[in-house]
């Protein structure tokens, strides 16, 4: 016969794992990466060639989802830590997107991006800049 202690570890440890699977809520602060990275405009320049882009870095989180518009998608984090970030969102019929983060300095992120959007896989490589403040 078993003790009600195991019986309530094992309930435990299975509840636990159960935890560990519910996704973070949009848009949830707590982003270590980004709370490392300057603020601003920022240039992101296609690895291995092609025009450059700009974006407005407000809170960080405008890296994550180049592809889709982030308060549509359901988002789960991979991994939160200070050199690196991995999040994949699934926006619907819009497509997913997993995307990581790789800190290099507050000015300086490499964002790794692939996935499907509107019915197309995609796959980009960016070393992003921060080149000023939004215009």
């Amino acid at each position: 016969m078993r003790s009600p202690m195991v019986a309530t570890g094992k309930l435990g440890l299975m509840l636990g794992s159960i935890a560990l699977a519910v996704p973070a809520p949009a848009f949830a602060p707590g982003f270590i990466l980004l709370d490392r990275i300057e603020k601003g405009a920022w240039q992101l320049k296609p690895v291995g060639g092609g025009a450059p882009r700009k974006v407005c870095v407000r809170s960080g989180e405008e890296l994550l989802a180049l592809r889709h518009v982030p308060r549509s998608c359901s988002r789960y984090v991979v991994k939160n830590a200070p050199g690196e970030l991995t999040i994949h969102m699934t926006c619907g019929a819009a497509g997913h997107v997993r995307t990581t983060l790789r800190y290099e300095t507050p000015r300086l992120v490499q964002v790794y991006t692939q996935g499907l959007a509107d019915g197309s896989p995609f796959s980009d490589n960016y070393e992003a800049r921060q080149s000023g403040s939004c215009d």
